[in-house]
């Protein structure tokens, strides 16, 4: 037989972790996570509006996802990051060909598409985009990027 003080023991065991993982939700659910801010802007090609563009955020001491965003047919975008000096990624693809499932008859032409953007602008390791922003504030960042390196 169980006294209530070897129930109660045995249901904490039990209702712990959905206790912590409760709490963390709401940490998270209300903002206690790291601060985010807004930052907005537009990405440019070559002097034209970037559109369907991916930028992604990532912190520039830990490499970690902050946030991400797409452009919009003016190149526009509006991300919620993480506040402090962050790498920017900015890829885009295009369509360079279409080719069929050579397994199914008649089926419909799939698009090839590619990443177009150098890697000075593509690749987290290599990009030499960034932006700092700061807790509170709406920041503006815009890339004009350019094909060629001048």
């Amino acid at each position: 037989m169980w006294t209530n003080k070897q129930q109660s023991s045995s249901a904490w065991r039990l209702r712990r972790p959905i206790a912590l993982g409760l709490g963390v939700v709401c940490l998270v659910a209300t903002g206690c996570g790291p601060s985010q801010t807004l930052v907005t802007g537009t990405v440019t090609f070559d002097g034209q509006p970037l559109d369907q563009a991916g930028l992604e955020f990532h912190g520039s001491g830990t490499g970690g996802f902050t946030g991400h965003a797409f452009t919009d047919a003016n190149g526009q975008y509006r991300a919620k990051v993480a506040a402090g000096p962050l790498v920017v990624v900015i890829r885009a693809t295009k369509v360079v060909g279409t080719q069929k499932e050579p397994d199914i008859p008649g089926g419909t032409p799939e698009p090839i598409v590619e990443q177009f953007l150098p890697a000075r602008y593509s690749d987290r390791l290599k990009t030499e985009l960034g932006v700092t922003p700061v807790e509170g504030r709406v920041v503006t960042a815009d890339f004009a990027l350019n094909s060629d390196v001048k």
